[in-house]
Formats: structure tokens, sequence, C-alpha cells
């Protein structure tokens, strides 16, 4: 039997790779009346962690993102985990 301290030791190292282990994010825009016509990052904040910025620049299909008026578009994104999405925010630029 391991030592309490070894134990939790392997606890925190297993929490830690837990937190390096990049997870899909399937994101899905709806434009609505307006379009955007700049580039467009999103950035999501969980009950443990944020995202870096995320540049939605490619949709899931493998085409260019264009954020056309009334148009819908779906992303997979790979980022850190950040536990339970909490909200997000766009920026363009």
């Amino acid at each position: 039997m391991a030592p309490e301290g070894l134990f939790y030791d392997s606890m925190k190292w297993n929490a830690f790779l837990q937190y390096l282990i990049d997870i899909n994010y399937n994101v899905i825009i709806a434009t609505g009346e307006s379009g955007i016509d700049a580039n467009v990052i999103l950035c999501i904040f969980g009950d443990e962690d944020t995202t870096n910025h995320l540049a939605l620049t490619t949709t899931k299909d493998g085409s260019p993102a264009k954020f056309d008026k009334d148009s819908i578009l779906e992303f997979d994104l790979k980022a850190i985990n950040v536990g339970k999405v909490n909200s997000f925010f766009f920026v363009n630029n």
C-alpha cells in the first residue's frame, strides 16, 4: 500500500495531465441579420480554465469562414479543457 503522500502526489499529477490534454469543441454560429466582414476570434470561459484566442478561419468542412448575413457556420476546435463552459466571447478585427 502506498504512503498517503505518494497517493496525493499521483492524484495531483493526474489532474495536471488532464489539464494539458486538449479536447474538441463543436461550435455553431448563426450570424442573423448582420454579417461580419472581418477576422473572428473566440475565447471560451469555463469553471476550471479559459482557452486562448481561437481564430475562426476554417469551417468544419474545410472551407474558409465567411460570416455573411443569415449564415450558419460550424467549427471543430481543439483547445484545453475548460471544465463546464460558463461563457464565451467573440472578437472581430
